[in-house]
């Protein structure tokens, strides 16, 4: 897939945002965490600021999987030992 532009805030820049985030938002994110655990992909830092909400869409976005890279790195040279 290819890298995407987000026009938007994160949730934790926006507080009003997330109170008024609504149930099929809610229902989003946790069926993206759903996949992720599907496919064996621990994100490790899902928080309001890694959460965006695309305003042409209306669809939540997970970003900033540094750390989820970091960690498979770990358990690759771990398993190596």
């Amino acid at each position: 897939k290819e890298l995407q532009l987000l026009e938007s805030l994160s949730l934790e820049q926006s507080k009003q945002l997330i109170e008024s985030l609504s149930l099929e938002q809610s229902k989003q994110l946790i069926d993206v965490v759903h996949y992720l655990y599907n496919c064996r992909v621990i994100h490790r830092d899902t928080r309001p600021r890694n959460v965006m909400l695309d305003y042409d869409t209306n669809h939540i976005k997970l970003i900033d999987f540094d750390v989820q890279l970091h960690t498979i790195l770990m358990i690759k040279q771990a398993a190596l030992k």
